[in-house]
Parts: structure tokens; C-alpha cells; sequence
């Protein structure tokens, strides 16, 4: 009896492990992703390292679904990394057409501030210049916050929704475990898109916001199953959303290099939780594996924060400042400086 329940705690620590490590190889690759859209010069090396994350986790979770006969799990833990895969692939062409829309666009205001040089007098040219660059950016902000804003509803409304099903056909668990893993990657979706607007850091600081309001709303709503499951998807992948944009924030967040360890260490620590800590903390309480993580998010984070370097940008207020390290992370400058 004791080989029999040690050999199964071995096949369900070998699966969680793998699974764990199918999911870093996701994040990885989406915090790649997250590299590849903001402008990062090394796209072939972005491209080899995704494949080889993507294939890496697959080939290991179909092994061990073999070996355990559970392909509920394998079409679950496989589909958020090939609708990334897909996403990846056919991001260039959204990115090439969004830098194309963005020239012509340019192209006009230019032409139409030489126009209106052309046609003003005197004094008055510099006036009519400096007007029209105040009102173009007003615009472009106003826009930028209208994107978000419905990128934001769009996505969650779509998140909820599938969540809501997976939760009504809970007795078929190859489509609940599917549903839900869409409903994370289309959770996913919005802070990609925060991200093209804004920073690593807006990211980040968001989604735990929103992973902590999430997790509390879903204590709070205990007695109704379908609701609390749906504040629990939502709650995951904010969570794992800032997860996600935290390597990348922490490579490109302009670390001191005195400081690399602590960059390091932070890394560690985020891969080292997928497999240790839901094993720690049984099934039934999955609130507890959240707060873990969302701990570890504000650790890494404050880790990061103390190994950028402090003569470019003054301790917390990095996360408010746009200047900051992750300043050129935002679409404009990052196609600007390149």
C-alpha cells in the first residue's frame, strides 16, 4: 500500500511539475510576445526562443498525459499555447498594418500643419503650429483611453461569458477545462493591448490591482458557485497576465549592474512557484494559491524596483513616472527609437 500511494504521489508530482513547466514555457513565449510588439531589435531571436518554449511544453505534457491517460488535461493545458502560437503568427501583419495606418496618418497631420504654416502670417505661424500640435496629442490621448476602455469591456465581457458556460456544463470536463482556458487567454488579450498604450509597469501594477479585487470579490460571493468561478477565472489571469509581463518587464527595465542578482533571483522565484505552490495548498482552496502568487508578483516587483538604477529613476515613483525605464515600451517610442 505504501508503494502503491507513493508511486501515485510520484505520477501526480511528475504531472503537476510538467504542467508547471508547459505553463512557464506559455508565459514565457507571451512575455516574448509582449517583447515582439513593442519594438524589440532581436525578433529572430524572440521567434527561435517561442518555438522552442511551445514546443518544449507540449512535447512534455503529451507524455505524461499519456502516461496518466488524461486528455481532459492535455486539451486544456494545450490550447492556451496554441492559440498563442496562432496569435503570435499572425501578429506581424496586425503590427505591420497598425505601422502603415499609423505613417499615412502622419503623413496628413503633416501635410496639413504645412498648409496651415503656409497660410497663416507672420507672427502668427508658430502660434498656429504649436495649437495644432497641443490639440493632435489631446486627440491621440483621447483616443488612447476610448481603445482601451472598449479593448477592456470587449475582452472581459467575452472572458465572463465563457467562464459562465464552463461553469453551467461543469459535468463535461474537457469543455470546462477548455472554456476556462480560453477565458484566461482572452483575459490575457487586454493588457497585451494596455501594453502597445502605456508600460510593463502600468501592467503589472493593474493586474494585481485587479487580481487582489477579483480574489476578495470571489470570498465575498462564496454561496453563488457560477458568479464566484467567474471572479476566481478572473482573478487567475490578471494574476497571470502581470505574471506574464514581468520577465519582460524585468529584462528591459534597465537594471543596474550591480544589481543583476536581484533581477535573477525574481525570475527564479516566479518559475519556481507553478510547480511548488499549488502542491502546497490543497484543491479546495484556491484562494490561497492565488494570494501566494500575488505575494510573489509584489515581491518580484519590489525586487525590481531596487535593482533598477536609481540615478535614472527614483525608487517607487518609477511605476508613475513616463520617463521611466519602461517608458520606450510604449508603441510610439519604441518604433521611434528603432
Amino acid at each position: 500500500m505504501i508503494a502503491a500511494l507513493s508511486s501515485k504521489f510520484l505520477v501526480f508530482l511528475l504531472f503537476r511539475t510538467l504542467v508547471a513547466v508547459g505553463t512557464a514555457g506559455t508565459w514565457t513565449s507571451l512575455s516574448i510576445l509582449v517583447g515582439d510588439l513593442a519594438g524589440r531589435r532581436h525578433r529572430a531571436g524572440a521567434l527561435v526562443c517561442s518555438r522552442l518554449a511551445h514546443g518544449l511544453g507540449l512535447l512534455l505534457l503529451g507524455l505524461v498525459s499519456l502516461a496518466v491517460r488524461g486528455w481532459g488535461h492535455l486539451a486544456a493545458a494545450t490550447s492556451v499555447p496554441f492559440v498563442a502560437f496562432l496569435v503570435y503568427w499572425r501578429c506581424p501583419a496586425i503590427s505591420s498594418f497598425l505601422i502603415s495606418v499609423h505613417s499615412v496618418i502622419r503623413c496628413t497631420l503633416r501635410l496639413r500643419t504645412s498648409l496651415t504654416h503656409m497660410g497663416s502670417r507672420g507672427g502668427s505661424d508658430s502660434a498656429a503650429v504649436l495649437y495644432f500640435r497641443a490639440a493632435r496629442a489631446q486627440a491621440a490621448r483621447r483616443r488612447r483611453v476610448v481603445v482601451v476602455l472598449i479593448v477592456g469591456l470587449l475582452t472581459g465581457a467575452v472572458s465572463l461569458t465563457q467562464v459562465y458556460l464552463a461553469a453551467s456544463i461543469a459535468g463535461n470536463s474537457y469543455l470546462h477545462l477548455l472554456l476556462m482556458s480560453c477565458a484566461e487567454l482572452s483575459a490575457c488579450v487586454a493588457p497585451l493591448t494596455l501594453l502597445e498604450r502605456a508600460g510593463c509597469g502600468l501592467v503589472v501594477f493593474c493586474g494585481c490591482l485587479s487580481g487582489g479585487a477579483a480574489c476578495l470579490a470571489h470570498l465575498a460571493f462564496a454561496g453563488r458557485p457560477c458568479l464566484s468561478l467567474c471572479l476566481l477565472a478572473v482573478a487567475k489571469a490578471s494574476v497571470g497576465s502581470s505574471l506574464a509581463v514581468l520577465p519582460a518587464w524585468l529584462l528591459e527595465g534597465a537594471p543596474c549592474t550591480r544589481h543583476h542578482h536581484l533581477t535573477h533571483l525574481a525570475q527564479v522565484a516566479e518559475l519556481v512557484a507553478f510547480p511548488v505552490v499549488p502542491l502546497i495548498f490543497p484543491a479546495d482552496r484556491p484562494e490561497a494559491t492565488l494570494a501566494v502568487l500575488s505575494a510573489l508578483l509584489a515581491v518580484s516587483c519590489a525586487l525590481s524596483v531596487l535593482a533598477c538604477d536609481t540615478r535614472r529613476v527614483r525608487g517607487l515613483w518609477c511605476l508613475w513616472r513616463r520617463d521611466g525605464p519602461w517608458g520606450a515600451w510604449s508603441w510610439d517610442k519604441s518604433r521611434t527609437t528603432n
